[in-house]
């Protein structure tokens, strides 16, 4: 098969280059350590796809995309593109390729839409009735507070990820300091800014595979101990940016608490109609009451890194295996030669 595999334009690793976005938080260094790992994840994809016999084929995703992924020709795109060149457009290189005929492997386009948007997420979550934690999304900071809030409340902004905007201060437990850090979050990203019930607990992140049916893969437990946080941790930017915080898979959780993340990681990836795979974060409660936090519509692969390729590796899957077995998901889906 002729692969395509997404690389960012040469303006967008220059040093001097200016961030795409001006909501974009982050400071160059961990711009430029964000771009190096999605390089480096494209490289492993590439190298394990050329391994297995396919034709590769660069494709920058820039200015000038459509007319360069329309005359690529590829048979399917491995689209690792998590918008490094700004977070909206993660969703928009998806739609993209719909609108030219491109197949790819991964969610589409409607998927990063509402998994980027974290009020629309928790709004298809409740729809569906999967638990998710009490919200609030906020256009203004003097906006009156819904009494389904309940205090401590974490805020963070709505189109933000990688813990962009979320500071050690940012639980808050009353109106006062809820106000003043609305206020801040909604100068620097604009509206709407989330505050959302703080769950006092444990954290988890639980990755899907499949489509017919998903299937949830070993647990992960994020360990904030690590960090000195305890059980009262939460993923700052600063502790998400350095790496402070260590994972462990499998989380050690009774098996019926494993059970029900893994099924509620599958309500959530079908709510959000995704394709393929995805990643699921929770908050799980004293009483082990689990609550979906977000819905990872395009989770890390970066070999030996990522929380993605660890949970594979402990259901069995190689890197190699896992890169094959998505795009064997994707050309199922599109009627392809099996990989």
């Amino acid at each position: 098969m002729r692969i395509g595999v997404l690389t960012l334009p040469s303006e967008e690793v220059r040093d001097d280059a200016p961030p795409a976005s001006p909501v974009k938080g982050g400071t160059r260094v961990e711009r430029a350590r964000s771009v190096a790992q999605q390089e480096a994840t494209t490289t492993a994809i590439a190298a394990v796809l050329k391994g297995a016999g396919h034709e590769m084929v660069e494709i920058p995703v820039g200015p000038s995309f459509m007319e360069r992924v329309r005359s690529a020709s590829t048979d399917i795109v491995f689209n690792t593109h998590s918008g490094a060149t700004g977070r909206a457009s993660q969703f928009q290189v998806c739609a993209t390729m719909d609108l030219v005929g491109v197949k790819y492997t991964g969610s589409g386009a409607l998927a990063h839409a509402l998994g980027l948007a974290k009020h629309m997420t928790k709004k298809a979550l409740g729809y569906d009735g999967v638990p998710t934690p009490p919200f609030q999304a906020f256009c203004g900071p003097d906006e009156p507070i819904s009494p389904a809030l309940r205090f401590p409340v974490i805020v963070k902004p709505a189109y933000e990820g990688s813990s962009v905007g979320i500071a050690d201060d940012s639980v808050v437990g009353e109106e006062r300091e809820l106000r003043r850090v609305l206020r801040r979050a909604l100068e620097t990203y604009g509206a709407p800014v989330l505050a959302e019930e703080f769950i006092e607990g444990r954290e988890f992140t639980v990755g899907v595979l499949g489509n017919s049916p998903p299937r949830g893969l070993p647990v992960v437990e994020v360990d904030f101990a690590a960090a000195g946080r305890g059980m009262r941790g939460f993923y700052s930017h600063e502790l998400k940016s350095q790496d402070l915080v260590r994972t462990r898979c499998p989380a050690r959780i009774p098996g019926d608490l494993a059970a029900r993340l893994q099924e509620l990681a599958v309500a959530a990836f079908r709510s959000l109609e995704c394709c393929d795979y995805a990643r699921v974060d929770f908050r799980v409660d004293a009483h082990e009451k689990p609550y979906v936090l977000e819905v990872n519509t395009l989770p890390g692969m970066k070999e030996g890194f990522s929380d993605f390729p660890k949970a594979a590796a402990a259901a069995g899957y190689s890197y190699g295996d896992l890169v094959m077995t998505i795009l064997g998901l994707a050309c199922e889906r599109y009627g392809l030669v099996e990989a």
